[in-house]
């Protein structure tokens, strides 16, 4: 009688900026169910563990570096693009880490995440700061993504966090609607290369757009037909990529530069 091959684990992404407590929680998560190693070609620690949910149940967890934006400006950053747009073993869910008290900051790479097509929760992490009172609810409905805070360093709402994975796990919940409305020369672009780039969502087809010059995967023949078109509709990556970001800010971050109140953080 042959034995039926073990189904593959499932790939759960711990993402968010640098000084986030991303390093924390994956020690919450994974005790001493972890390995570190470095990623190719790069001394860049590369550390994945298990995530025990139940006793039946269990999925890899992958620490990312830490990121501001899937524009990237270091070796580390880029590592974080490569991942998502390269990697044939892509995230079943993403765990995105804030720290509340720079939350305003942080909130840009989460939107970029979350139009990539993935399941994201936000960890609103040091939610035990003294005298700090964040709006998650409000949050919740402004992303229309499941918000959960939690204390990497003491382990508050790390229980409520690991439900709300085996939730999202066995009933993924991708919103419809992306946060980013492509400008019509981002829309025809991407659609005249339609599944030639192969990512699902419109939005890593973008984002093959602007890094195409450095990702691997892309074939030179792709390479070099991106490049003609893009140099023959004036396609000009780094502008768009600042309109984007101004866009993306422009929903999160009132006019006046007061917080919004569905990301008020209140000193006791």
């Amino acid at each position: 009688m042959s034995i039926p091959p073990k189904a593959e684990q499932k790939l759960v992404i711990l993402a968010g900026n640098p000084n986030s407590g991303k390093s924390t929680l994956f020690n919450q998560l994974t005790g001493l169910n972890q390995r570190v190693g470095n990623y190719p070609g790069i001394t860049v620690d590369r550390k994945t563990g298990t995530l025990h949910l139940s006793a039946e149940q269990e999925v890899t967890l992958l620490d990312l570096p830490g990121a501001y934006s899937m524009y990237p400006s270091s070796k580390d950053e880029r590592i974080v693009v490569r991942q998502f747009l390269e990697e044939k073993k892509q995230p079943d869910l993403i765990v995105y880490v804030a720290d509340v008290s720079q939350l305003e900051k942080q909130i840009l790479m989460l939107t970029q995440l979350k139009d990539l097509g993935y399941p994201v929760i936000l960890a609103l992490n040091m939610v035990d700061m003294p005298g700090v009172t964040i709006h998650a609810d409000q949050l919740q409905e402004h992303f229309k993504i499941p918000v959960v805070p939690i204390s990497g360093k003491t382990g508050i709402g790390v229980m409520a966090l690991k439900l709300q994975i085996v939730h999202l796990l066995s009933q993924p919940n991708v919103s419809e609607e992306p946060y980013y409305k492509f400008s019509l020369q981002e829309k025809q672009l991407t659609e005249y290369f339609g599944d030639r780039i192969p990512f699902q969502s419109a939005y890593g087809k973008l984002l093959t757009l602007h890094h195409f010059e450095w990702l691997e995967h892309l074939p030179e023949g792709l390479k070099s037909e991106i490049r003609s078109k893009t140099i023959a509709e004036r396609f000009n990556s780094i502008q768009s990529q600042i309109s984007e970001t101004l866009s993306r800010y422009s929903r999160f971050t009132p006019s006046s530069g007061k917080r919004c109140i569905w990301m008020k953080v209140e000193q006791a």
